[in-house]
């Protein structure tokens, strides 16, 4: 069957948008969107090797197929244990306000039985893979210290991603010419000043960049040289100014696949601040008006806490 790519656009907004356009993406950005996806990696892998049974683009076919061998070598590679090898299982603490930071983590001799534990505590954890020093020996990376390899999972046991320092392709991992880090063009339904909701997250902000579709193509033509936009996969996101408690307001950068226009209730206390800040983007509004919706909203957040505490 020909792949679906709406299946790894999350956004309705997103895929109504590009229907309407009858926009339709090559095999090779369809490659890049593939690759780039929030999906588990067999299920991204077992249709990358469609894609490459299916399209007329030689190119294309010879880089999954690359691609397919080097994940499947990283994979072999890092089951390979040792008398100085160790496998590492952390779980990581998503509402820790440090980077990175884990909760618990178990030793294991051998990858089998890491991941074992790992597919059965249902939570996101990764598995590294360790090499235990002798004394006297020293690590030649600082970077990586003792990591080898590592190996994430989400809450339902799927593997997500490979990162290895054991198996390297330069070809692949500098990733000029090539479909895995490759911008990819396509029509934005969302412009400067448009209320959005990220669809993991929930977060609520309002669109900061790009000004419209029109600003969006002469940033391209910018970057385009002899009929080549150099430019990659992370230029495809677009800048959001996402509210948090507070009414503060953080910049971040985001895939708009990963974004949908926000219908905020009247009964919403964060809806006003968000229009006036809609309209001061759009170069209209008061930034007086802005900060008494503000005031309010932190007034009445403040005073609900309170009652709901009995205060």
């Amino acid at each position: 069957m020909p792949i679906t790519i709406k299946k790894y656009i999350p956004s309705t907004d997103m895929n109504n948008y590009l229907d309407e356009l009858h926009h339709e993406f090559s095999d090779f950005e369809k490659a890049t969107i593939i690759y780039n996806s929030h999906y588990p990696k067999k299920e991204i892998l077992s249709d990358l090797k469609s894609l490459m049974e299916q399209t007329a683009d030689e190119r294309l076919k010879a880089q999954i197929e690359e691609h397919l061998k080097y994940e499947q070598k990283k994979y072999e590679t890092f089951i390979i244990a040792g008398d100085k090898i160790m496998y590492d299982l952390r779980v990581w603490d998503d509402d820790s306000p440090y980077a990175r930071a884990y909760v618990h983590d178990s030793f294991y001799k051998t990858m089998s039985a890491a991941e074992q534990d790992a597919k059965s505590r249902g939570e996101k954890c990764e598995i590294v893979k360790c090499y235990l020093y002798s004394d006297g020996e020293t690590c030649e990376d600082s970077q990586y210290e003792n990591e080898l390899a590592s190996i994430e999972y989400d809450d339902q046991g799927n593997l997500m991603n490979i990162w290895s320092s054991e198996v390297s392709d330069k070809a692949i991992e500098d990733g000029k010419d090539r479909f895995e880090e490759a911008y990819v063009s396509f029509p934005l339904p969302f412009k400067r000043g448009d209320i959005v909701r990220h669809i993991e997250t929930g977060r609520v902000g309002v669109v900061a960049l790009p000004r419209n579709e029109q600003e969006q193509k002469e940033w391209e033509k910018r970057f385009t040289q002899n009929g080549h936009i150099e430019l990659d996969w992370t230029s495809v996101m677009i800048n959001v100014e996402f509210m948090y408690d507070g009414a503060a307001f953080d910049h971040d950068h985001v895939f708009p696949f990963d974004l949908e226009f926000s219908d905020l209730s009247d009964d919403d206390r964060r809806k006003e601040v968000l229009l006036y800040a809609s309209q001061l983007m759009q170069g209209n509004g008061s930034i007086q008006c802005f900060q008494m919706a503000c005031e309010e909203y932190c007034k009445q957040k403040n005073s609900y806490h309170d009652g709901k505490n009995g205060v």
